[in-house]
């Protein structure tokens, strides 16, 4: 006999496996990105994607890139915290 399923529940379950679990995933990250960045790193982000667990960032600029590259575990920490489900295995900066 299937138990009865809270409306969270479902609504958790339809956003994990739905295609619109992936575009609201994505937008959280980014959200969190620029949180977690500031406004100068969020403007010099050129792309931002998750894959494979890791999180491919996209940067046109060398300082932000060094600043990205040094910061990295911070960062990872920080967006896993504000982004609930979220597990990133390392930052990847492009």
């Amino acid at each position: 006999m299937e138990r009865i399923k809270t409306i969270k529940e479902c609504i958790d379950q339809f956003l994990e496996k739905g295609p619109l679990g992936d575009k609201i995933k994505k937008s959280a990250i980014k959200e969190a990105w620029g949180e977690v960045t500031g406004d100068s790193v969020r403007k010099r982000t050129q792309d931002l994607w998750l894959h494979d667990e890791k999180l491919m960032v996209r940067v046109g600029s060398g300082p932000v890139k060094h600043f990205l590259l040094t910061n990295r575990v911070k960062l990872k920490e920080k967006i896993e915290e504000r982004v609930p489900g979220l597990r990133i295995r390392e930052i990847v900066i492009l």
